[in-house]
């Protein structure tokens, strides 16, 4: 971390992102953050810097327990457009107890739509709950809650039960009790007919 530097690019970052692993290893990532969309860039430096803000007020002991999630978009070195999904966590602490070495997984998000803005949350690993990035509360009157609110926003879109669990970090199981409970709340037959309401309803 106090390089700022790889020590390891798998082969798949070409695939990923057309990038040339070669160039990354020798800029470090500053070579990572010219490719990150710029709508997006300012979201993932402040992503970063409150994530290992909060990691350090935190005991020594319990700063390898967290992982921080990102769903951002990027640009190859053709000018193509992609989604990451970024998962960060603290391998290693350094004698005082600083992040020394942190483990970046980077893989391509099951969204593909460049108009949804960046994402992020925080899991605590040994319980699974979330922390520091606690969704907003709906500023509109909606008889579902804003997790659901945004299940059915992405299942307008189009995507399935499996591409939604992926990005919002849930399991399958969980993304199908919300359509129930979303069709229940909202007394609807089916989805569709609760994407109707809630456009009708301006909450969606």
């Amino acid at each position: 971390m106090a390089e700022l530097g790889y020590r390891f690019l798998t082969p798949n970052f070409k695939f990923l992102f057309n990038l040339d692993s070669v160039e990354a290893k020798k800029y470090g990532m500053e070579y990572f953050y010219e490719h990150v969309d710029a709508e997006d860039l300012s979201f993932y430096f402040d992503t970063s810097i409150a994530s290992f803000e909060y990691l350090y007020s935190l005991p020594i002991s319990e700063r390898k327990n967290y992982k921080i999630c990102l769903d951002f978009r990027m640009k190859g070195s053709r000018g193509q457009s992609f989604r990451i999904v970024q998962q960060i966590t603290v391998l290693e602490l350094g004698m005082k107890g600083e992040v020394w070495l942190v483990l970046i997984i980077n893989d391509l998000s099951p969204l593909h739509d460049q108009d949804v803005p960046a994402r992020r949350y925080m899991e605590k690993l040994s319980d699974g709950s979330r922390v520091l990035f606690a969704p907003e509360d709906s500023e509109v009157s909606s008889p579902v809650s804003p997790r659901q609110l945004e299940i059915l926003g992405l299942i307008a879109r189009g995507y399935a039960s499996r591409d939604i669990a992926d990005y919002l970090g849930l399991s399958v199981s969980t993304v199908n009790n919300h359509r129930q409970h979303i069709l229940s709340r909202m007394k609807a037959a089916n989805t569709a007919e609760a994407i109707q309401m809630a456009s009708r309803l301006s909450i969606l």
